[in-house]
């Protein structure tokens, strides 16, 4: 977890994908077809929902996932269809493009 965190050599979509798997149990399966949908901040708090539940993420966490969602540009595309890093060319980027970041070209495609 601590690597997730705290590794801005990992590739973002790593980084958001790992905390969450680690954190929640959360497939990677499920991962792929979570959307900015899925994502609310109330209360000067981030929750994601999976599921029925409203999940709170620990800040450190929710700051990497909310990078990951503004790849989308506020639309409800899902995240596999999105292009962090791997267009921009470097770790942490918060450019996006077309392709796919989320899991893909990890070893984890959907």
């Amino acid at each position: 977890m601590h690597n997730c965190l705290t590794n801005a050599d990992l590739p973002l979509d790593v980084r958001a994908g790992g905390g969450l798997l680690l954190l929640f149990g959360t497939p990677a399966i499920r991962l792929v077809k979570l959307t900015n949908d899925h994502i609310t901040a109330r209360d000067n708090k981030v929750h994601l929902r999976l599921g029925r539940h409203d999940l709170l993420l620990p800040p450190a966490l929710a700051t990497i996932v909310l990078r990951q969602a503004q790849c989308l540009f506020n639309t409800s595309s899902a995240w596999s269809e999105m292009d962090v890093q791997h267009q921009a060319g470097s770790p942490g980027a918060e450019a996006g493009g077309s392709g796919s970041c989320w899991l893909q070209g990890h070893g984890h495609d959907s």
